[in-house]
């Protein structure tokens, strides 16, 4: 994370929250009134609404993180302004509790898709631009806050925890996902955005994996974090997830050879332990997949883009 340039909060609709849209919107009206400034979009995420405000970045109120201190000053930032919707939550509601997701990490549902809670009954995810918007400088979401003295409210994570999984289940789920043994022509055939083309780029993940670091960015890290995304990709509906995963795979193989034949700097692995560290990848990233369950698919066009519903709206403020 390296900036900030989006202020949200998320007003939802179930038993000891909010009771309704119209009270989601009152919710967010009363924020707009503390910030003086418009949302940019209003999504309508299913089962509830998210304001999201823009971030200003300027020499004297910038938006950047650029040192530990500056992310523990925005993540209290956040956290302040999440017991301000609170605040707000309980004028419209007394009694209502806003759940605590206003962290650095917070992904929103995505535009486009379908919340499938409900699976007897789907709900679009549907967004409304406001056409006219300004952006929400630092300084003043902290006057706004320390107006109404807000108080951080405490965060919580609802990622599942990873299912155990063994080698041998890792790979039986990876068989098992839909277009997992797609080839190169039939992925091409699908298009990029319904497979895995853009993953099989091996000469870009021999040299990711050959010039990492000791630290985060070692090659074992690297590798580890490439097959979570592309194991997340399957739940999806991207194809070829065998093939890239055999990608990676032959990649990482190869820097570990680079290595002990002292063709690329850091610690060689044996061929054994570096299967051993790829197939340990997989299970953590299966086990991770199976707790998230598959995504329902999106609408797409006829390139396999992900279709965007959004209504332009003026006043979305005022909803």
């Amino acid at each position: 994370m390296t900036r900030i340039v989006g202020l949200f909060a998320d007003l939802d609709i179930k038993p000891g929250a909010l009771g309704s849209l119209a009270e989601c919107h009152k919710v967010a009206a009363k924020l707009t009134g503390i910030l003086g400034i418009k949302p940019a979009v209003i999504i309508e995420s299913g089962h509830g609404v998210q304001p999201i405000w823009r971030i200003a970045n300027t020499k004297r109120s910038p938006n950047c993180i650029s040192s530990a201190v500056e992310r523990e000053q925005w993540k209290g930032l956040l956290q302040r302004w999440g017991g301000l919707v609170q605040q707000m939550s309980s004028e419209v509601r007394p009694g209502s509790c806003v759940d605590g997701v206003y962290d650095l990490s917070r992904i929103l549902r995505m535009p486009g898709s379908v919340n499938n809670k409900n699976p007897k009954a789907p709900v679009p995810v549907v967004t409304r631009i406001g056409s006219e918007s300004r952006s929400v400088h630092r300084s003043s979401l902290l006057r706004a806050l320390d107006t109404y003295d807000a108080q951080p409210i405490k965060p919580r994570s609802n990622l599942p925890e990873a299912v155990p999984t063994t080698r041998g289940e890792a790979w039986k789920w990876v068989d098992k996902q839909k277009g997992s043994s797609a080839t190169v022509p039939e992925m091409l055939a699908l298009g990029r955005y319904r497979s895995m083309l853009d993953q099989l780029n091996y000469d870009e993940l021999v040299a990711m994996f050959r010039d990492g670091t000791d630290e985060e960015a070692s090659a074992y890290n690297l590798m580890r974090n490439r097959v979570l995304y592309v194991v997340l990709l399957s739940t999806e509906n991207r194809a070829g997830l065998a093939l890239a995963l055999e990608f990676i795979k032959r990649a990482y193989l190869e820097v570990m050879e680079l290595r002990r034949n002292g063709d690329a700097p850091g610690e060689p692995r044996s061929e054994r332990e570096a299967l051993s560290a790829f197939e340990r990848a997989l299970q953590g990233a299966v086990g991770r997949a199976r707790s998230r369950g598959m995504s329902p698919e999106p609408q797409r066009d006829s390139d396999g883009r992900i279709v965007v519903r959004h209504r332009v709206d003026s006043a979305v403020s005022e909803a």
